[in-house]
């Protein structure tokens, strides 16, 4: 992934269906990963974000949504205590 904001499948010719926003990529990993909670960075290291700011900005919209939790305690991944996201 780049830092354009879109996820792609691996470069050149990529097709429209394996295309999605950082938000789009952000909300489908946490809810493959139901009841995980995920820190930022974590989030995006999975993604191959370079930026945090970007997973940031992804999961600020997820905060208020009724499907996602966000909440501060440990990470799954990394074990960090801090604020993380989860899907319920």
């Amino acid at each position: 992934m780049d830092d354009s904001g879109i996820v792609g499948a691996g470069g050149q010719g990529a097709s429209e269906e394996s295309v999605m926003t950082v938000g789009a990529a952000v909300a489908q990993f946490l809810q493959q990963n139901r009841n995980k909670p995920f820190c930022d960075r974590c989030i995006g290291k999975r993604l191959g974000l370079k930026r945090h700011q970007k997973v940031r900005q992804a999961t600020m919209p997820l905060e208020s949504a009724p499907s996602f939790l966000s909440l501060r305690g440990y990470c799954f991944e990394c074990g960090a205590f801090g604020k993380t996201t989860m899907a319920r």
